[in-house]
């Protein structure tokens, strides 16, 4: 694949509005194009079920890194998720679902989010009898259809008695603390057996034996790894001293005595050198540092007396900033040296009282942190603090400053005798402290050996719960799909290695601009979207790279939730784009994100949320398109290569400054973005070695994926012999797709979506049916859109679904000349298209008039 940059007047054409505020069938050159799911695409040029091989009851394993069937065939899965009360659709409705999903090409469907409500009788007092028989149905009919289910476990189950002992965000559904605190262990294990272990009427096997469940995951989105000093501040009784007994336990296995734990985690006593910092006390005012986020009335640097009468630094601040680091002291100039212990101190306060960290970084681009962030928090009373932290990833090209970074909230802080010496104290314990058991939680002061050693602990307890629940799951009940514990991300390369030590397969999720929610968490009347096209993505700020990052190899590879959410104007471009990339970096599996979150979503017409794929025409009109390319391989893998090696050794060293991030390693320079999306990725960690490096092989031959992102019209394009795909700004310009001729000419800016899939798998000259989707804008009636078109609020509008008709001209290739239709919303012939021309450029010309987002192409 070819990976170029774009520039910002392009970035600003494809932020630049361009519809009018709202749409309907009436608005000159729409179209009334609503979808039923409950509709059968049975026997239509759409329905691809034929994909299948009967139903979903050959077991699935792994082996070479990818899934395959009980003949040892290899099988990729493409399909969505069904959520909370959609995942228990009425008998009659699964029927057509399950029909239409297998119409559409899916092969699997991700069962999330049962555990939140709709499974359970009241008061969690065991599973709903009438809810288990409508999800027995369900899963039978999928098997019919050839769709396999994939089963998740904890996803957003609030444990009895939680939200009495914490109010706090960071636990909510448990997250992080059912990962460490038995009881809640125990209701996991429980829930496994009253869900698994029983006979499924509809097939007559156990779950836990049924075949068409190829995938278990035990703990969606969740990781131990993600709490911080600042969790356990609030983290209350039982749950607390739950942690503190494991960490003790764990302390008292790993140090033989309180000396040798004092040794380490002082490490090279050094003593401490001369001060660094200019003005360190303030004496000469603003001598030496610098104030981000300066403004006068809203940002304000003054000096006033500290404690002992000492100059001190006043930072008053009446706004809320528009970013997390809106305000930050600093100063620059500051020469550190490769792993180097450094000791800084301070003394402070906040009024109110506010969370400030501090830090020894790079002062330009990448911003890098050289030392680990250490949070303080300041209260209305001076306190003094000293802290440890060594260096390391220095560049001497680069300028390195002190940071101490205030955050974005409005109030009032105060620094005094700031220092920034090299050397280090000895760690001191306290008093009442006789033996590595006696210790406490970690508190952020404490020198970085001690955090190193505590998020060993936190590696070591997560992996022990990952054990565990995978015993009882495979073990106890005999589970026989693959597991998996959560996605691989959870946890930065440390979750990876997680999943790739302790799981069957890699699994990940990712959204291209998914709503933003600048007040309460899901506020329906208080949301923006990014509401710009990926193929304008700049390297590394769009989901593959991303995605790629968490690869590993041997293991097969997962995406288990994706999405490009509505109402965004470009959400048309997720099945394509997706599908084109996933086979070129040879992945297995590929989830929507989602079908239907609520039974009313099936019922519905129109687009119902920000993740309802059921009825959005946008994205379902290349569903099957996606299916074919995917399924049948139609785009080869990349025969260029790029493999990541870790060392593992180094990976437990990257502990001292926090979970080792594949962003880190790219601003370290051991890989670029450009190397992720231009060849096949994949991460592998090894026993010996000191660093990461890059393995890279060539590639043979050109790539059938080009995104060129370039200039004012970036372009994600596929010339595949059986697959051709141009998304983006193609508008106004003859593409030469292969032998395939294309121009489009999309009524507003230049932004359209198309797609042209051999169904039959052939070189599209060749092809005897080809399936073809173009499309642009697809709504509802009457959204109503704010001016800078980033939110529709609560304003979805109604039914039905319109879309905006794209004129195109085709060449074809072939000898022999084509048939081309027009198809209704139901996938139906409704209307012939001519074709003009000579044998190997027949010419079609398509547009509104036809009133479709997809044609069938026959000879």
């Amino acid at each position: 694949m070819r990976l170029v940059r774009r520039s910002l007047a392009a970035l600003a054409l494809v932020a630049a509005p361009f519809l009018a505020a709202q749409v309907s069938e009436e608005t000159p050159g729409w179209f009334a194009f609503g979808m039923s799911p409950l509709d059968s695409l049975a026997g239509t040029p759409m329905d691809v079920s034929f994909l299948g091989n009967g139903p979903a009851d050959s077991r699935i394993s792994a082996k070479d890194g990818h899934f395959v069937n009980a003949a040892g065939e290899r099988v990729r899965f493409i399909g969505t998720n069904v959520t909370f009360s959609g995942a228990f659709p009425e008998k009659a409705m699964a029927t057509k679902i399950a029909d239409r999903m297998g119409q559409l090409g899916f092969n699997i469907v991700r069962f999330h989010h049962m555990d939140a409500r709709d499974i359970w009788l009241p008061n969690q007092t065991g599973l709903d009898p009438e809810k288990l028989d409508r999800l027995d149905w369900f899963i039978a009919e999928l098997k019919r259809n050839g769709i396999y289910a994939n089963i998740n476990l904890h996803v957003s189950r609030t444990y009895p008695g939680l939200e009495k002992m914490t109010k706090e965000r960071a636990f909510r559904y448990g997250k992080i603390v059912d990962k460490f605190y038995d009881p809640y262990i125990a209701l996991q294990e429980q829930y496994a057996r009253d869900l698994l272990d029983r006979v499924n009427p509809y097939t007559g096997k156990k779950l836990s034996q049924e075949p068409g469940i190829a995938f278990v995951e035990l703990n969606n989105e969740n990781t131990l790894l993600q709490l911080d000093a600042s969790d356990m501040a609030v983290l209350p009784d039982p749950l607390r001293a739950s942690l503190e007994a494991k960490w003790q336990a764990w302390l008292g296995t790993n140090y033989s005595s309180l000396g040798k734990l004092r040794q380490a985690w002082t490490g090279k006593l050094i003593p401490l050198g001369e001060e660094m910092l200019t003005n360190p006390a303030f004496a000469d005012g603003d001598k030496g540092w610098a104030l981000e986020g300066s403004k006068p009335g809203v940002c304000d640097l003054a000096f006033t007396r500290g404690p002992d009468g000492k100059a001190a630094a006043r930072i008053e601040m009446t706004e809320t900033g528009k970013v997390a680091w809106a305000y930050q002291l600093h100063q620059v100039g500051i020469e550190l040296q490769e792993g180097m212990t450094y000791t800084i101190h301070l003394r402070g306060r906040a009024e109110p009282a506010r969370r400030v960290t501090v830090s020894l970084r790079f002062a330009e681009p990448p911003w890098t942190n050289l030392s680990r962030s250490i949070n303080i928090n300041l209260t209305p009373e001076w306190q003094e603090f000293t802290l440890t932290s060594q260096v390391q990833g220095v560049r001497a090209e680069l300028k390195q400053r002190l940071s101490l970074n205030l955050g974005d909230a409005a109030g009032l802080a105060e620094f005094a005798d700031v220092s920034l010496r090299t050397g280090n104290p000895p760690f001191k314990p306290g008093s009442r402290v006789k033996a590595p058991r006696d210790l406490p939680l970690p508190r952020e002061v404490w020198p970085a050996p001690a955090w190193t050693d505590f998020r060993a602990f936190l590696v070591d307890t997560e992996r022990a719960y990952v054990r565990r629940m995978s015993h009882c799951v495979k073990d106890e009940l005999g589970v026989q799909a693959l597991v998996a514990d959560t996605q691989a991300s959870y946890g930065n390369l440390w979750g990876l290695h997680r999943e790739g030590t302790l799981s069957d397969y890699i699994d990940m999720h990712s959204y291209w601009q998914h709503p933003h929610f600048p007040g309460k968490p899901w506020d329906g009347g208080n949301w923006t979207i990014g509401n710009t096209s990926m193929v304008a993505a700049k390297p590394g700020s769009g989901t593959f790279e991303r995605l790629a990052s968490y690869r590993l190899a041997g293991l097969p590879f997962s995406v288990s939730e994706y999405d490009h959410p509505a109402p965004s104007d470009y959400a048309a471009e997720m099945f394509p784009m997706l599908a084109a990339f996933a086979c070129q970096q040879d992945w297995d599996a590929l989830y929507q994100f989602c079908y239907g979150n609520r039974e009313d979503n099936y019922v519905n017409p129109k687009i119902n949320g920000y993740f309802t794929l059921s009825s959005h025409a946008g994205q379902i009109a290349f569903a099957p398109l996606a299916s074919l390319v995917f399924r049948l391989g139609l785009i080869p893998a990349d025969t260029a290569t790029a493999t990541l090696t870790i060392p593992e050794r180094y990976l437990r060293r990257s502990l001292a400054q926090g979970y080792l991030s594949p962003d880190t390693l790219v601003n370290d320079g051991v890989f670029t973005r450009e190397q992720q999306t231009g060849s096949r990725f994949a991460v592998q960690f090894a026993k010996g070695g000191t660093a990461p490096t890059l393995a890279t092989t060539p590639g043979r031959g050109a790539s059938p994926v080009t995104w060129q992102r370039d200039g004012d019209r970036p372009q994600f394009l596929v010339r595949a012999p059986a697959a051709r795909f141009a998304v983006g700004e193609i508008g106004g310009e003859a593409l030469q797709l292969a032998d395939l001729g294309l121009t489009v000419r999309p009524p507003d800016g230049t932004w359209a979506c198309f797609g042209l899939v051999a169904a039959d798998g052939k070189p599209l000259a060749k092809s005897g049916k080809a399936l073809l989707a173009l499309a642009t804008h697809v709504e509802n009636t009457n959204m109503g859109w704010d001016e800078q078109r980033k939110t529709v609020g609560k304003e979805w509008g109604t039914a039905p679904l319109v879309a905006q008709g794209v004129p195109a001209e085709l060449v074809l290739p072939g000898q022999v000349k084509p048939r081309v239709t027009a198809l209704a919303a139901d996938g139906k012939p409704a209307t012939a298209v001519p074709v003009t021309g000579a044998p190997g450029a027949w010419r079609v010309t398509l547009g509104p008039q036809y009133k479709t987002l997809w044609y069938a192409i026959e000879r």
